[in-house]
């Protein structure tokens, strides 16, 4: 369940929206995640704040928040005359919301599919080459996936699955996105970070933390390549170069990465791997 706040002006904070739009209800449902949308501010509280709770067919599927208006009595006089037609386009809204999240996010995960990243490549790309930019990608893949499922069934390796992309979700936040390429690989596209060396302390963060994580079956490890998009004519060619690097980790021994930044166009060792050799 999403839960969605459209600010048009409120100084409230987004925790607060949050809270005050829970409060609201009768019957709260606390959604798995939040988007939030226009421009937000860091108060706490907000002197006359009013609630008008929208219901379609009993239930509670939306709020109005609003303060200090002018003519108090015709705002609500107007709210009331058009509650129906709120309720139908709150509905609307929430439908089309969910056939938008259904066409682009990965089911069992939670992250962007594969044509979304695809198409979020694409844009990154282009507008990567318009401001002459650079920005990273990283292909992810579960060492030893199949023996999971041989061994521990299918559902626990959808758990593995979950597991792995809640940790790549939530590192990658605020950098980029996070999408499942399918079966048990995974893409991250990097786009906000300063340099090359954010970018390896990242990816060797993720790498520890899927290393020292519990998981269903006993431990679990990762490996992955990553490359800058510096030189490549298109996102094809981007993710190709990933993917090589990523077969390059999986065959010198896997739980590692294998990077390649330009200028230097050259293979880099993943930290853990420098570890075992020195």
């Amino acid at each position: 369940v999403e839960g969605r706040i459209y600010n048009f002006g409120l100084p409230l904070s987004k925790m607060m929206s949050k809270e005050k739009l829970l409060s609201s209800f009768e019957k709260p449902l606390e959604p798995s995640n939040w988007s939030y949308f226009g421009n937000f501010g860091s108060e706490f509280n907000v002197d006359g704040l009013e609630t008008v709770v929208i219901k379609y067919q009993e239930s509670e599927i939306g709020l109005i928040a609003y303060t200090n208006p002018t003519d108090r009595w015709s705002l609500n006089k107007v709210l009331n005359e058009a509650s129906e037609s709120l309720s139908l386009l709150f509905n609307t809204l929430n439908i089309f919301r969910e056939l938008k999240v259904a066409s682009t996010v990965d089911g069992l995960t939670g992250l962007f599919n594969k044509k979304e990243l695809l198409r979020f490549l694409e844009e990154t790309h282009n507008l990567a080459k318009i401001n002459r930019t650079i920005y990273y990608v990283a292909m992810f893949d579960i060492d030893n996936f199949k023996k999971v499922n041989d061994t521990y069934g299918h559902l626990v390796g959808d758990e593995v699955l979950k597991i792995v992309a809640a940790i790549l979700k939530e590192e990658i936040s605020g950098k980029g996105i996070a999408g499942r390429y399918g079966g048990e690989e995974f893409c991250l596209i990097i786009t906000k970070v300063s340099n090359s060396d954010e970018v390896v302390d990242l990816i060797e963060k993720i790498l520890a933390r899927v290393r020292n994580t519990q998981f269903p079956h006993g431990k679990c490890t990762i490996s992955c390549g990553v490359v800058s998009s510096e030189g490549y004519e298109s996102p094809t060619e981007v993710l190709k170069a990933a993917d090589d690097l990523l077969y390059i980790s999986k065959k010198t021994g896997k739980d590692k990465a294998s990077y390649m930044f330009l200028p230097k166009n050259n293979v880099l060792l993943s930290q853990a791997q420098h570890q075992e050799q020195t």
